[in-house]
């Protein structure tokens, strides 16, 4: 669809701008009294000042709009046309389209060629003259209507471009404010011009050119001024928010929708230095949705990383200046690109690289926000993996590795909110004279065998339940959605997994040696044998006493009340 819309523009703009220009020559040829250098030097002034164009909330302001009324009410509408769309054509060359944005060249060029011929039709409706002779006398309404008209037009044209281009588009937006404010500043210094011309003559456009182009050159400065506050504004925002979070998943998510939205940025890669340095993994990374069918990228994918990049950080606006690094890397379509390595100490840790389609996106204060940005996501990274780190050493046995019973009663009592009447069980396992094996054998290998019954019932129940050790030769099982039939069966099995396969471990003189052990189990299934956590557990446990140990042991018994 936008590429048929392309060609429709450069269509119209290949019958609309010559025909304009020769009615426009042969309705209202041009006005030049005596030599063509005053005319010349005007156009030199409008490319300049068009050169110091900039933005503000992505609206383009052109200061030379107001040199350009100043050329129509001295020279007329033709002379106005040539002129502006000289310094219209050099501004766009400063933006260095690209390829697939040539066509805003014939969109803008005709516009503001429609532009001047409507306003001048209006301004010469209302009895306006253009001319420097003593018999044109200047009249306000004219020149406010030909001001009115280019701004009504110019913004017309760009909310029907926008709408049917993109799909969106605002009549009476912000932009539209900036724009008229724009236009209120600047129309008055063209009408200030044109009656300076009227004293001086050529000598005006000198003593215009300072104060103008030292206008032009302050709100390009404030304008540099203003996006560096708003990036660095948005970077300390995402800071905060990214210190927030504690979870590292959610973190990379945040991380990668910031500089989405602070750098427009198409791709982004997290690479991790592996052992040689030489070569990098992605550890994990985000591609914009409109690209995602022309890219596609692995995690733990590992690349060869120039040595080049480990060091310093890294902009280029163009493929041709990061192809010879990053090629095989970066997809083709990539232009503009950052690279911050990233260091802990003197140690290289890896990279973060961001990239986009569009070409000179990037500038050198983009590159310092993303090292910003870098610094704020590896910390909150840190602070999170530690949080983990302690929030696991909390809720974990140090010996087994399993979930402890302080975890496991707050897992219970969930269970007792989400289970909504299904049946679910619990249960208690005890070894069987593990105090005459730790005697016997010592408490290093008592360990050993935590350990090992620890890595059977996890092999035994798997993701059908959760294992947590109970305290000293205890362990405690929870089996969601399982009655008590199903549930003593699994008790069975594990039992049978104990007593029957013996276990390993080192005698004095480092002997090997099989020992084996039995297990008496109880177990209680909720909500019928147990009305809170307490109860449950309370009755799993005399189950185990009562059903198991007191009746002989290695055995496994059902809670009956």
């Amino acid at each position: 669809m936008q590429a048929q819309i392309r060609r429709v523009i450069w269509l119209l703009a290949a019958v609309i701008w010559p025909l304009t220009f020769l009615l426009t020559w042969v309705i209202a040829p041009p006005k030049i009294d005596g030599t063509i250098w005053p005319v010349i030097g005007m156009g030199v002034l409008m490319i300049l000042i068009s050169l110091s164009s900039f933005k503000v909330k992505e609206t383009n302001i052109f200061v030379v709009g107001g040199l350009s009324l100043a050329a129509f009410l001295i020279y007329g509408v033709f002379v106005e046309m040539v002129l502006m769309q000289m310094a219209l054509f050099t501004g766009m060359l400063k933006r260095r389209l690209a390829k697939e944005e040539w066509f805003r060249y014939a969109f803008n060029m005709t516009m503001f060629i429609l532009m001047s011929a409507f306003s001048a039709l209006v301004f010469y409706a209302l009895g306006g003259e253009t001319g420097v002779a003593q018999e044109v006398s200047f009249k306000i309404w004219p020149t406010l209507g030909y001001v009115l008209t280019s701004f009504i037009l110019n913004q017309t044209i760009l909310y029907y471009f926008y709408k049917v281009y993109y799909g969106t588009g605002e009549l009476f937006g912000k932009d539209v404010l900036v724009e008229l404010i724009n236009t209120a500043v600047v129309s008055p210094i063209g009408v200030i011009f044109y009656f300076i011309y009227i004293q001086l003559e050529s000598l005006s456009i000198l003593i215009m050119a300072v104060p103008i182009v030292t206008m032009a050159i302050i709100f390009w400065l404030i304008n540099n001024s203003y996006e560096l506050n708003d990036l660095l504004r948005k970077t300390n925002e995402a800071g905060s928010q990214l210190a927030e979070k504690l979870n590292v998943q959610e973190i990379h998510e945040m991380f990668f929708s910031h500089l989405n939205k602070i750098l427009k940025t198409d791709y982004v890669f997290i690479l991790q230095a592996e052992e040689d340095s030489r070569h990098y993994a992605i550890k994990s990374y985000f591609i914009c949705p409109q690209v995602l069918e022309e890219y596609r990228v692995s995690a733990e994918r590992s690349v060869r990383w120039p040595t080049e990049l480990t060091r310093k950080n890294f902009l280029a606006g163009t493929r041709k200046d990061w192809r010879r690094l990053l090629k095989g890397f970066l997809p083709v379509s990539a232009q503009s690109v950052l690279v911050i390595p990233t260091h802990r100490h003197q140690d290289t840790l890896g990279a973060v690289v961001c990239a986009s389609e569009k070409r000179r996106l990037y500038g050198k204060q983009h590159l310092m926000v993303l090292e910003i940005l870098t610094n704020f996501f590896f910390i909150a990274i840190e602070n999170a993996e530690s949080y983990e780190r302690k929030k696991r050493e909390s809720e974990c046995d140090p010996l087994t590795g399993l979930y402890n019973y302080r975890y496991f009663t707050k897992l219970l009592e969930t269970q007792y909110q989400l289970a909504n009447g299904k049946p679910f069980s619990i249960v208690m396992i005890d070894l069987d004279h593990f105090k005459l094996i730790n005697d016997t054998y010592g408490h290093e290998n008592g360990n050993i065998i935590l350990k090992e019954v620890a890595k059977r019932l996890c092999a035994i129940i798997g993701d059908r339940g959760t294992v947590a050790r109970y305290g000293g030769e205890e362990f405690i099982l929870l089996i969601p959605d399982t009655g008590s039939q199903l549930c003593y069966e699994m008790a069975e099995e594990i039992r049978q997994r104990i007593s029957n396969e013996p276990f390993l471990i080192t005698t004095s003189g480092d002997h090997k040696r099989l020992v084996h052990v039995t297990a008496s189990i109880g177990l209680a299934t909720a909500p019928g044998q147990g009305e809170d956590p307490l109860s449950l557990i309370r009755n799993a446990d005399r189950a185990m006493y009562a059903g198991a140990k007191q009746r002989g042991r290695n055995r496994v018994a059902t809670y009956i009340g």
